[in-house]
């Protein structure tokens, strides 16, 4: 076995030393460069297109998710307020409620789809809550109609994370549940549009008040940002190609700062008003959602090859199958990551690997004063996960090859 091993990786090798496969790679055509070309409008048709696509009467475009995520809770002008998420996400989601003037309470998740546990939030929770943030996390879908069940007050609000997960093209899914959902558009994530987020509800009066906050605090527009969000997207043709990502992330030449180069820091978050989503970004995300289908398509069928690639494989606990998931990435656990320096290991293979959240959000220094209680199935995802690529394009061989690597990595310890 350990010589076939050597036999796969040596022959995927031959003359491609500089080759890297990326973590994440947006997914775009032909179809995506031409509508970048139109000289049309775009933000207002998208918004239409994509609220409706959704199963939501009405859309509001944002720079960014999080930018969304705040605009709602401002929007809803809570003061104060309990709001819970999980302890196991993005730090911007905790950064938007505090920003917004409001309390996150933490919830523990399951490791079992990686979301909220909602049952473990019943014991420890003491004040009724005002917002549920219920993330649908690397796309695993959360049960919205049980989060209703258990905290069915009619005041508190459900807002969906959506950032990982496109919902209505989930298999018998009807749509949003949530009073509202918020997407993400950036590079790792189920569509691309540059960056970008949008919120979608139902409520005619959630929608004014959303736009306006919106109008007022993230519109603004300026022909440096726009050719920036341009040359991105132009880049983003070259830059992934395997030969490029390797060449530059090997030389460690800034690629983060490239890749992620209009992401806001934590200092600047929504303290003064941010820049608009552009016309053109709109554009690209109606060409994306003509192929939304076979993009999830493709995600899933990778995600059943990576199973059968890794379910001998010990060492590692590979990525819970959930019907409905998106799999913006295949997410495995590895127990002992960090001791055998997983990550490094990969990437002198040439392969790029994710480790997304190695934090528990009420462990770092600004939210320590909400932590509450334990959280073991945070703690124990942020120190085992690992994204393994997983996105539409990424070739079968190439998925044999991570998976090679990973049985690779885990045999040289």
């Amino acid at each position: 076995m350990r010589g076939m091993l050597k036999r796969e990786l040596h022959q995927y090798h031959v003359g491609r030393s500089n080759k890297m496969i990326p973590c994440n790679r947006p997914y775009f055509g032909s179809s995506e460069f031409l509508a970048m070309m139109k000289p049309a409008t775009g933000r207002r048709d998208f918004e239409n297109e994509f609220a409706n696509k959704e199963g939501a009467k009405y859309g509001i475009a944002f720079p960014f998710g999080r930018d969304g995520l705040f605009a709602t809770l401002k929007a809803l002008e809570l003061k104060g307020a309990v709001v819970i998420l999980p302890a196991y996400t993005c730090e911007v989601v905790a950064q938007a409620v505090v920003s917004s003037g409001n309390r996150p309470f933490f919830g523990d998740i399951r490791l079992f789809d990686y979301n909220l546990d909602t049952d473990a939030l019943k014991l420890t929770l003491t004040d009724q809550p005002s917002v549920i943030l219920a993330t649908h996390l690397y796309g695993y879908p959360i049960e919205i109609d049980n989060i209703r069940n258990q905290f069915g007050d009619h005041r508190t609000f459900i807002i969906e994370d959506c950032a990982q997960r496109i919902v209505r093209h989930d298999s018998g899914s009807s749509g949003i549940k949530g009073d509202v959902a918020i997407f993400s558009f950036s590079r790792g994530k189920p569509m691309c549009t540059v960056e970008g987020g949008m919120v979608i509800t139902n409520s005619p009066v959630l929608y004014e008040k959303i736009k306006a906050v919106r109008d007022k605090a993230f519109n603004r527009r300026h022909i440096k940002v726009w050719a920036k969000r341009w040359s991105w997207m132009l880049a983003s043709y070259i830059v992934y190609r395997k030969q490029i990502f390797g060449v530059l992330h090997r030389a460690r030449k800034n690629l983060r700062k490239m890749l992620k180069s209009y992401s806001v820091t934590s200092t600047s978050l929504l303290r003064e008003p941010s820049w608009a989503y552009m016309n053109f970004q709109g554009r690209v995300g109606m060409a994306q959602m003509q192929k939304l289908d076979t993009m999830l398509r493709q995600r899933r069928y990778i995600a059943n090859l990576y199973d059968q690639e890794l379910k001998e494989t010990t060492g590692i606990l590979t990525a819970p199958r959930v019907k409905g998931c998106s799999y913006t990435s295949y997410t495995i656990r590895v127990p002992k990551r960090d001791i055998i320096h997983f990550k490094d290991g990969m990437a002198l293979y040439g392969v790029s690997v994710g480790q997304d959240y190695s934090y528990v959000l009420p462990r770092l220094k600004p939210y320590r004063p909400f932590a509450k209680g334990i959280y073991p199935g945070a703690e124990k995802a942020a120190e085992e996960v690992v994204n393994l690529p997983c996105y539409p394009g990424l070739k079968e061989i190439d998925v044999r090859y991570v998976a090679a690597c990973v049985r690779a990595c885990i045999r040289n310890y």
